[in-house]
């Protein structure tokens, strides 16, 4: 059945004013044709919409039951014209990323840079976080995009696998175990950890290794950023255990040697992220698909268009 939408606003404000003449006036009929469309509408539903009074008139209980409808579809048709609006206008927003200063993302800067060229309308801010506040600040909206390494704290953001790596040890270089082809975490206990403290990621699984090994794991110093922990260890403060990215990037600017580490616990999944919501900001959609593009076929269904 087919329905043209100046009759389901005059239907709408009928049952605001109780007056089909005022409804009338305020969607621009005339009062005869107005009452001709109410009718006729009747007669399609086969259903009594108004009571007749001396004073106006008054819905039927089938009239209140549709104007709900009448009122859902309005308010569908009101995001379409918002959303084409946005689009005609080029879109427009502030995105917030919080990312885990545990990791190196060159590829993301180069994506949201991208990205930026594209919709010059969206303001992009990058927040540099300890590892367990980012899923916080996206869960409580103090960001709206977050990058963070498994395991995550809960399940309040709907995330999305960004990238896989490995840990790895940032030595000295010289050090007596820079010849060797890789390290266990046996080897290192031997030495002073330089932590990247009780926040990162690592943490837990590092207790839990040392535990294994019959150990207790104590570091004396913690750095909260990759330059100051390949500061000290190139000072020979200790080793570190950062991630292959920034192992990278430390070895290619200090006196430092990236070495592997053989465990199975030294392989992560580093996470994308935003908050479970019913309706995504379009800016934020966009910037998330565009971020997926070639690594997950599937759009997720909470951003489908």
């Amino acid at each position: 059945m087919r329905h043209d939408l100046l009759t389901l606003d005059l239907l709408q404000e009928v049952c605001r004013t109780h007056s089909i003449t005022r409804a009338a006036q305020h969607v621009h009929l005339a009062l005869a044709a107005a009452s001709k469309r109410l009718s006729d509408f009747e007669s399609r539903l086969g259903v009594k919409l108004f009571v007749r009074k001396s004073r106006g008139v008054e819905p039927t209980d089938a009239c209140l039951a549709l104007l709900k409808h009448v009122q859902v579809a309005h308010g569908a048709l009101e995001a379409f014209d918002q959303e084409v609006a946005r689009f005609a206008s080029g879109i427009k927003g502030f995105i917030r990323i919080a990312v885990a200063r545990e990791v190196a993302l060159d590829g993301l800067f180069r994506k949201v840079t991208a990205f930026s060229h594209k919709h010059p309308g969206v303001h992009v801010s990058l927040l540099d976080c300890a590892g367990a506040e980012v899923e916080e600040r996206v869960a409580s909206a103090d960001a709206d995009l977050g990058f963070f390494l498994r395991p995550a704290h809960g399940s309040a953001l709907q995330a999305w696998l960004y990238d896989q790596g490995r840990w790895k040890v940032l030595v000295p270089r010289g050090h007596l175990l820079a010849d060797r082809g890789h390290l266990s975490f046996a080897d290192l206990m031997a030495f002073e950890l330089v932590s990247a403290g009780r926040s990162s990621p690592l943490a837990g699984v590092l207790s839990r290794a040392a535990a294994m090994l019959g150990e207790t794991l104590e570091s004396r110093l913690e750095a909260g950023t990759a330059e100051m922990t390949a500061g000290l260890v190139e000072a020979g403060a200790g080793l570190a255990l950062v991630t292959d990215h920034v192992a990278d990037r430390c070895a290619a600017t200090h006196r430092v040697t990236s070495m592997d580490l053989n465990e199975d616990w030294a392989a992560y999944d580093l996470m994308m992220g935003i908050a479970r919501r019913d309706r995504v900001p379009l800016a934020l959609e966009r910037l998330v698909l565009h971020l997926l593009h070639a690594r997950e076929p599937v759009v997720p269904h909470a951003l489908a268009a």
